[in-house]
């Protein structure tokens, strides 16, 4: 990897863009963003990378729940049309794993960013990732919120029946045993069949 050292990447990564990627470790642990939200980091990674197409924003979970995924793009994104992608974790949680995927049409446009990023204590060289174009079309949109609203509400339906918190998750994954899946375990309780 091709690149300027770390001073030079921290000037042309902007503080701003590295205060929003600490804000969406925080959002995406608590499964919460506003529109504004997703608006201030495109309009940063673009100040920052000039040729930036868009993001992805990925939450992974050791408790099973749904992923969920928010790409922020003008437009579908064609492998054809990006030059490079860097792939990196976010700070979360334990229990948690985020992941964030910048794509810019020019090459090596991560590079600089690569540097600052393995750099950091809250990220490492072993997460940090540079690629060319993805393997296939990228789509804006969210994907797995519903899942997850679905299984938070299967949850508050058991808190409004007396459980904890803790015991409402335990009650729901004993029902995910049987039923396959989360998704299909909060469904059961949403429909209120055999209750």
């Amino acid at each position: 990897m091709t690149a300027r050292a770390p001073d030079a990447a921290q000037a042309r990564f902007s503080a701003v863009l590295l205060a929003d990627l600490a804000d969406w470790s925080v959002q995406l642990h608590a499964r919460s963003f506003t529109r504004v939200s997703v608006e201030m980091l495109l309009r940063d990674l673009r100040r920052s990378v000039p040729s930036a197409l868009g993001y992805t924003l990925a939450l992974g979970d050791a408790a099973d729940l749904a992923r969920v995924t928010i790409t922020v793009a003008d437009e579908k994104l064609l492998p054809a049309q990006v030059g490079s992608t860097i792939t990196f974790a976010l700070p979360v949680v334990q229990g948690t794993s985020a992941t964030a995927t910048f794509y810019a049409a020019e090459q090596q446009a991560f590079d600089e960013l690569a540097v600052l990023l393995a750099g950091s204590p809250a990220c490492g060289p072993d997460r940090v990732r540079l690629d060319g174009a993805p393997a296939t079309d990228v789509e804006p949109g969210v994907d797995g919120l519903a899942d997850h609203t679905r299984i938070n509400y299967a949850i508050g339906i058991l808190l409004a029946r007396g459980l904890s918190y803790e015991e409402s998750q335990r009650y729901l994954h004993r029902l995910a045993d049987h039923f396959q899946t989360l998704e299909a375990a909060a469904d059961h309780l949403l429909t209120g069949v055999g209750d």
